[in-house]
């Protein structure tokens, strides 16, 4: 019998979706496309159920700026990532958002890479980090 790992699931929809899109040969497009593919939901249901528990043990105070955090780290995750792939993003005139979408795009050509979208710490961490290669693939 095959064991599918959770893990696999999720790399496959993001491959069988978002790669799709966005491969070697069009990293950007006139405007972000692919929102089925998407696995964020899926990681809305964890969080939502620790969020449950965390009620129950933390301080109404602490609890809400754990929940705030959250929601705006899920919130920037989805709006960089859809900057990092859309044609004339107002972020582009930053230097650190360039060299992000580098860093994202390492993914898009590497796709055992760069798994982060805005802190490449756990990619180094666990040795899934790739520095962009000598010539740019900077989007077209």
């Amino acid at each position: 019998m095959r064991k599918i790992r959770v893990g696999g699931v999720f790399y496959r929809n993001h491959i069988r979706f978002h790669h799709t899109y966005y491969a070697r040969d069009h990293l950007v497009s006139p405007s972000y496309r692919g929102e089925e593919g998407n696995n964020t939901p899926y990681f809305l249901i964890p969080t939502t159920l620790v969020g449950g528990a965390l009620f129950f043990v933390l301080p109404l105070n602490f609890f809400v700026v754990v929940v705030a955090a959250t929601a705006l780290s899920f919130y920037a995750h989805v709006y960089l990532d859809k900057a990092y792939h859309a044609q004339g993003s107002k972020l582009g005139r930053f230097a650190w958002f360039r060299h992000m979408q580098q860093l994202h795009f390492v993914h898009h050509l590497h796709a055992n890479s760069n798994f982060a979208v805005i802190d490449f710490f756990w990619d180094r961490l666990l040795g899934t980090y790739r520095r962009p290669e000598a010539g740019p693939c900077a989007p077209e």
